[in-house]
């Protein structure tokens, strides 16, 4: 007979599905502001947000703006299909992260769609950017994400194991009760 390990408790398995989620919304949060830094020409940038739409926006101010040297100070129409490009993707993320709740499968596309963004900061990094070294930390960071979203990958299945074995249960007790009420109406029959 085979043995399952045993699932943890309930509450824990609740913490570890909303901690994927909250990493999520909060890389996006991160990812929108730094669009907004993008497009009003400062040059800083936080490290734990998403990739591909925050350099759909920069690229699209980059062709805008002719690829010249120095700052971009013109917002055009590429810069805007940038912005409408990152809101899509966006809006993706924030649809997987309101569905997970509901069905692993969320969790897994998250993931998955977290990964292509990291393979293509990998491919910018390496082929795009002046200096491949300066994309380290935040290879790191997207590592750590996908920890946390495997985590929660691995949370949402044991809570769907966790409801059926409840749910056999909770059947199992009823069909007790009905046995035993057949058994005291054919004891009272008798």
């Amino acid at each position: 007979m085979k043995q399952y390990k045993p699932i943890p408790a309930r509450k824990e398995l609740l913490v570890r599905l909303m901690g994927g989620n909250l990493t999520m919304l909060i890389s996006v949060l991160l990812t929108i502001i730094n669009i907004v830094i993008a497009v009003t020409m400062s040059k800083t940038q936080f490290l734990y947000s998403l990739s591909m739409p925050y350099y759909a926006v920069t690229w699209g101010k980059a062709i805008d703006n002719n690829f010249a040297a120095g700052g971009w100070p013109i917002n055009g129409r590429y810069t805007y299909i940038g912005i409408a490009i990152a809101a899509v993707i966006l809006a993706v993320y924030v649809l997987m992260v309101l569905m997970s709740r509901r069905h692993p499968g969320w969790s897994i596309a998250m993931m998955v769609l977290f990964c292509l963004d990291m393979v293509f900061l990998f491919f910018v990094g390496i082929f795009l950017l002046e200096n491949p070294a300066s994309i380290v930390f935040e290879v790191c960071i997207h590592f750590w994400i996908i920890f946390i979203l495997s985590r929660q990958i691995w949370a949402a299945v044991n809570l769907r194991r966790l409801d059926a074995i409840e749910d056999m249960e909770r059947r199992m007790e009823a069909e007790k009760k009905e046995q035993a009420a057949k058994a005291s109406d054919n004891e009272a029959g008798m």
